[in-house]
């Protein structure tokens, strides 16, 4: 089965991001994969390009978060068509989004960790300059990971990853905008990126 890690990067200027608008938040963010009970919402704003109006947005049922240990945020109908797939493996935190009182919007923290699901030998990794190493792209070991399940997984626990199709074909049998699929590669399959380098 193929693993993807899940993201809503987009480089279009016109789609909408959100960042926090408490420096302050940001930095109590960080969710490791674990379930946020006390949570209380924060506050987010839509990053705008200078001159560029919220009007002039497109906004998708998944946009990024910037500056996050959690980076996709989501709709009301995205949170309802994946609370009922996801199950317990996930949370839908609560945010607030400055000029849309009106309209829901969650963080999408994933809950299910996989501890055993890279093969560090095998991983891509950065050397700093300190001599420390930080995990570049990871090589996942697939039978270590349940088939058809959203995860996070160690050295980041705020990556967001799924094994297997489900996801995929749920997002597109109801037209959900923003959440995009990128293959990872993996001791059984030795399949790359299309955007690994080196």
């Amino acid at each position: 089965m193929t693993i993807y890690l899940l993201d809503a990067v987009t480089d279009d200027e016109k789609h909408g991001d959100l960042v926090f608008v408490r420096d302050e938040d940001a930095r109590d963010s960080r969710f490791k994969g674990q379930s946020k009970t006390a949570w209380k919402p924060v506050q987010f704003e839509w990053c705008l390009e200078e001159n560029q109006k919220r009007k002039n947005l497109v906004i998708n049922d998944f946009v990024l978060v910037t500056g996050a240990g959690v980076d996709i945020a989501l709709n009301e109908k995205a949170k309802r068509i994946l609370e009922l797939a996801l199950g317990a493996d996930a949370e839908y935190l609560p945010i607030r989004v400055v000029g849309e009182e009106s309209e829901s919007w969650y963080l999408l923290n994933i809950i299910h960790r996989v501890d055993n699901a890279v093969d560090l030998e095998k991983s891509h990794y950065m050397e700093l300059s300190t001599g420390k190493r930080l995990l570049r792209r990871p090589v996942f070991i697939e039978r270590n990971i349940p088939d058809n399940r959203v995860f996070v997984y160690p050295k980041t626990y705020i990556e967001p990853m799924v094994k297997g199709e489900f996801l995929k074909e749920l997002v597109a049998a109801h037209n959900l905008r923003g959440l995009n699929f990128q293959t990872c590669e993996s001791v059984e399959n030795n399949l790359l990126p299309k955007s690994a380098a080196g």
